[in-house]
């Protein structure tokens, strides 16, 4: 299983990098806080996935999921990784 690492990113208030847990050299992508998204506040990217989207142009592919909270981020980030080791 590939494990990643999350990491805040210090200057950037609500932003979290996405790391794998042997390096920190490369982001494999990120979370970050949508603020003009009602209801539905944290985005995620990750670099190269194709996700369904879920927005203004359903069944085409897109490489962000948005959540409702940061937790529900984080532990779909873990469990994306998990599929894929």
């Amino acid at each position: 299983m590939m494990e990643v690492q999350i990491w805040t990113k210090p200057e950037l208030k609500n932003w979290w990098g996405i790391f794998p847990a042997d390096q920190r050299r490369k982001a494999i992508g990120w979370i970050r806080r949508e603020t003009n998204v009602p209801g539905k506040p944290y985005m995620v990217k990750i670099y190269g996935a194709e996700f369904d989207s879920q927005g203004i142009l359903p069944g085409t592919k897109t490489d962000c999921r948005v959540f409702s909270t940061i937790n529900k981020a984080k532990a779909f980030v873990k469990d994306y990784f998990g599929e894929r080791a």
